[in-house]
């Protein structure tokens, strides 16, 4: 047993019998004590002398008997007396029935003096049995009253059930039923006890309605200054006056209140009658059964029952089955004599409280076998206790109360042992004379308006308590005696059992922690490879990645360099930029391979954004279309209508996924036709299907898996050249946007690629943003000198850089290790640092943790640039202290453009040197210029766009030369920033247009 358990059983039953303790304030004095009366019969009635009588008359005058009061009743009607209250002209009014409404504008006592509610009464030609037959009846009721207008009141509870009706109020109950009588009203709503007494009087019929069960207390206003000492007053003698059996409140509730309640009670005498026949008549056959079945099964088969329980937790758990269905089976009559007692008076708590515990242990009883032990110990235990304070705090039966922890506590030191046990008798036995000693003292108060009629059937609620717990205690140590032999017998027996049990358990125990020790010795091993080939990949990958960068960026930056030579010839200009393109495509299958990589590693994330897919299909069209007309293949694009055109989904990747399958399509149809159609999935409203057709060669079935894995491609693709990476790539963004590509294909017919995937749907949100695509010439401000220090430990690297930027104006300085930056920027105070990451000796991450570390070393602006195309190297140079990351190769405007925002400086650019009001080219001014190109040109130029032709780009704008210089200046300058998404998007709204 649980010592908890015990702890709070005992707190809840201090709780249970102190919570009745009356405090008595201080008393002060108050001569004349105004009282509003209103003709409520049979509780208040104004006699024809015009002087109240009734049920709280009879109450107030034994208070202001007590209490030394001078009465002085003031008559007037409910709303009267209502209003009367609030100005603070009465003290106290009389059968004011509580609610929280009211509570915000009156006073009340605490104690209560009667319990009413609310019933609907109808016209004797008017058929009413549920709240429904109300709708659009005429319903007369107390105005201002809680059955009337209150929370829980007939307006709001017919205007809960979405139903109507036309209501008539009245100043008084007696005019409420007038109207019924009359045939002005079809509904009347009273209160309980003025129905009772009225309603043979005015020929109304009781409907089974009743509602809105309230206290009535008394009011006092909240502007009386006394109303502290009226309320404690009346509270003190109400308790009083319920205490004393045979004082005024018992006399005047018979005289005016019990022969209308008693107009209720639908049970005849000799229904009640029979009832207890029945009661003692089944507690007999209940009894005689008992001790027949009892007597067999233990005079004749008590062999036989040893043979069955063999265990000590066998044996505790059938005692307490036994003690649970014994203690079940005699709380039926008591659960009988209950119901008898409603019957008579009406249902309380702790008859309520004691039928729901009853019908929880005979639960227990059914189902013992699928309950655990310690739970049906608590509820037995708890069923016990609950029973005894019952006994002691509603009958007063101190002998039974106590009987009840009795048996708890027998019943626990058998099942549990005697430390158990004693704590269950003492904290019994205290409980009774805890409640002995404030019974005497007069503190816990006996309320119920029934008790006087407890004496009529106690003797039987004693009696049927007593065989309950001899039973109940008798089957119990029945089992406990007949099990302990057994247990005895067999201890020996099952003590070699269960050695010879935890042998072999030990035995394969130890082998199964042998094989365990071998197999994660293999694991740990295996990871320990795992964990060095991972390292070995991400290492090559590093080195790869640096190792071809480096190169490349010695490529790409010279070819930048060269190409803005002004007396480079236009030959060698076109050599420069094959130059630039094949460094851009080996950079491509770089990123493809790394890309490769972070699927492997997890670390390929979604980008979710808003975007026009609709657009987005006309942009792959336009892409292709040039290259599929020179092919002479029929292209065709098609969405069906009920796809949206704003979604929110990945759109690099979902574009480059289409590009990937469009672009192998045309690659390997050589006549016929490739067709895009992008239709939603009929069972999954937010999931994209693109089925792109072609009628090209078609895929041999082996090759149809090889051509997703990667480097594997099909022999046509080997003939037709490929990385071997793009389907590969594609695949695996599919799987990340929730989606798949599936492929059919039939030789020599052609093929169907489906690429699905999910989206949510989105909305149109236009930004308007400012460029600048001007060549960069020199600083704007000649006087100021920035200082760039270029730390790189290869010296290709470190010309680029100089090259590039000494030519606009900048001060540079060269380091070629870690240690001589140091030192330089701790003399030479340079602006910027230009810092490569992988060096010898020192790499760059030290460099950056050195420079913080001195004194002015957070006043350093450092920009790291790199070959390495790992994530995490630019997380760790960020939180190291570096203020921007580039990778190589790089474009010379990424890197003015993080200098000027590092520096706060402005550039000047070409052909506008001198102005100091030199205008940023928006695109408002963009499309005003090229909007007096023909229809034709602009087409020509975005399918150049699309499919990557720089060459054509520039040979275009240079033609605009003669018609258009400014225009023209302007296109190669975003040409030669390669602002193409900006160009397009320009063109798209002049064709819109």
């Amino acid at each position: 047993m649980n010592k908890y358990f015990l702890k709070i059983l005992f707190f809840i039953a201090i709780l249970f019998l102190t919570s009745k303790i009356d405090v008595i304030p201080k008393k002060l004095e108050l001569k004349t004590v105004k009282i509003g009366v209103y003709h409520n019969p049979p509780k208040i009635i104004i006699g024809e002398d015009g002087l109240p009588y009734g049920f709280h008359i009879d109450i107030l005058n034994a208070i202001a008997e007590s209490e030394l009061w001078n009465l002085e009743f003031i008559s007037g009607s409910w709303n009267e007396c209502l209003e009367r209250l609030l100005n603070n002209e009465i003290d106290i009014l009389p059968d004011l029935a509580y609610s929280k409404e009211r509570e915000l504008i009156y006073d009340f006592n605490k104690e209560a003096v009667l319990f009413n509610w609310g019933v609907v009464y109808c016209a004797t030609d008017i058929n009413i049995s549920s709240i429904l037959d109300l709708n659009k009846k005429v319903i007369a009721t107390l105005k201002e009253s809680i059955h009337s207008t209150g929370e829980q009141g007939i307006v709001n509870i017919i205007k809960s059930f979405g139903m109507t009706a036309q209501y008539v109020y009245t100043d008084s109950y007696e005019e409420t039923f007038r109207l019924v009588g009359s045939g002005k009203a079809e509904i009347a709503v009273v209160n309980r006890l003025y129905g009772l007494e009225n309603e043979k009087k005015f020929n109304v019929k009781r409907t089974p309605i009743i509602f809105n069960p309230s206290s009535l207390l008394y009011g006092i206003s909240k502007e009386n200054k006394q109303k502290n000492y009226l309320i404690s007053r009346l509270d003190h003698n109400i308790l009083k006056l319920k205490e004393d059996r045979t004082g005024a409140y018992y006399k005047s509730f018979d005289k005016y209140i019990l022969k209308q309640i008693k107009k209720e009670s639908k049970f005849p005498y000799w229904f009640k009658t029979l009832l207890i026949i029945i009661i003692v008549s089944l507690f007999i056959a209940l009894l005689t059964a008992y001790l027949l079945l009892s007597d067999n099964k233990y005079s004749n088969n008590l062999s036989d029952y040893l043979k069955k329980y063999k265990s000590i937790s066998s044996a505790r758990d059938n005692i307490l089955n036994t003690a649970i269905i014994s203690f079940s089976v005699f709380s039926i009559p008591v659960l009988l004599s209950l119901a008898y007692q409603s019957i008579l008076t009406k249902w309380n708590l702790s008859a309520l409280s004691i039928g729901a515990t009853s019908i929880i242990l005979f639960f227990t009883a059914v189902f013992r076998k699928k309950i655990n032990e310690k739970f049906k110990i608590i509820i037995l235990t708890t069923t016990l206790f609950f029973f005894g304070l019952v006994a002691l705090q509603i009958w007063q039966l101190i002998g039974i109360g106590t009987m009840f922890f009795l048996t708890a506590s027998i019943l626990i030191t058998i099942l549990k042992g005697k430390k158990f046990g004693i704590v269950i008798l003492s904290s019994g036995l205290l409980i009774t004379l805890l409640f002995g000693i404030l019974v005497n003292l007069n503190i816990i108060k006996i309320k119920l308006i029934e008790a006087n009629n407890f004496s009529s059937y106690s003797w039987m609620i004693s009696i049927f308590a007593i065989f309950m717990l001899f039973f109940t205690l008798v089957s119990g140590l029945e089992r406990f005696y007949a099990i302990l032999l057994d247990s005895v017998d067999n201890l020996e027996h099952n003590i070699r059992k269960r050695t010879l049990q935890l042998k072999k358990s030990n035995l394969f125990l130890k082998q199964e922690i042998k094989e365990k020790s071998i197999m994660g010795k293999k694991l740990k091993k295996a990871k320990i490879i795992a964990d060095k080939a991972n390292k070995a990949k991400s290492s090559f990958l590093a080195h790869m990645t640096h190792e071809i960068r480096t190169p490349l960026n010695a490529i790409l930056g010279y070819s930048q360099l060269l190409y803005r030579e002004d007396n480079l010839r236009e030959e060698y200009k076109k050599q420069v930029e094959i130059i630039n393109n094949s460094g851009e495509h080996l950079l491509t299958l770089i990123n493809g391979i790394l890309e490769m990589s972070k699927f492997e590693a997890g670390k390929t994330e979604i980008k979710f954004e808003t975007f026009d897919f609709y657009k987005t299909i006309e942009d792959v069209e336009s892409m292709f279309k040039v290259k599929t007309d020179n092919k002479g293949l029929k292209f065709s694009v098609e969405i069906d209508g009920n796809v949206p055109r704003y979604i929110i989904s990945d759109l690099n990747k979902i574009k480059q996924v289409i590009i990937n399958i469009v672009g192998n399509s045309i690659k390997f149809t050589r006549e016929g036709r490739v067709s895009i159609n992008c239709r939603l999935d009929p069972f999954i409203s937010n999931k994209m299907i693109i089925s792109i057709k072609d009628t090209g060669a078609g895929i041999p079935g082996v090759d149809i898996k090889k051509i997703f894995g990667s480097f594997e491609q099909s022999k046509a693709g080997r003939e037709e050249g490929g990385t071997g990476l793009g389907l590969s790539i594609s695949k695996k963004f599919a799987k990340l946007l929730y989606g798949d590509i599936e492929v059919e294909s039939e030789l020599g017919t052609g093929s169907e690629f489906k690429f699905t995937f999910k989206f949510e749907i989105g909305s149109k949100e236009e930004t308007e943003t400012k460029y600048d695509t001007r060549n960069v010439v020199g600083i704007k401000d000649s006087s100021r000198k920035i200082k760039l220090l270029i730390v790189d430990d290869r010296e290709t690297n470190r010309d680029i850089l100089v090259r590039m930027l000494s030519k606009i104006g900048f001060v540079t300085k060269e380091c070629d290790n870690g240690a001589s930056a140091i030192e330089c920027a701790a003399k030479w105070k340079p602006d910027i640092i230009l810092l490569d990451l992988i060096m010898p000796e020192m790499d760059g991450k030290e460099v950056i943790k050195r420079l913080r570390q001195e004194p002015n070393g957070s006043d350093y602006k450092i920009i790291v640039l790199t070959a390495s195309a790992l994530e995490e190297d630019k997380k760790s140079v960020i939180k190291l202290g570096a203020d921007t990351f580039l990778r190589k190769p790089f474009r010379q405007n990424d890197i003015l453009e993080e200098i000027k925002k590092l520096t706060n400086i402005e550039y000047l650019f070409e052909n506008n040197q001198n102005s100091e009001n030199t205008p940023i080219i928006t695109n408002e001014y963009l499309k005003k210029e090229m909007s007096e190109l023909t229809e034709d040109i602009l087409k020509s130029i975005k399918n150049n766009i699309l499919i990557g032709d720089i060459a054509e780009l520039k040979r275009i704008s240079n033609s605009l030369d003669q018609s258009n210089l400014s225009l023209s200046k302007h296109l190669a300058s975003l040409i030669e920033e390669y602002e193409f998404e900006r160009i397009t998007k320009i063109i798209d709204s002049i064709l819109e247009e």
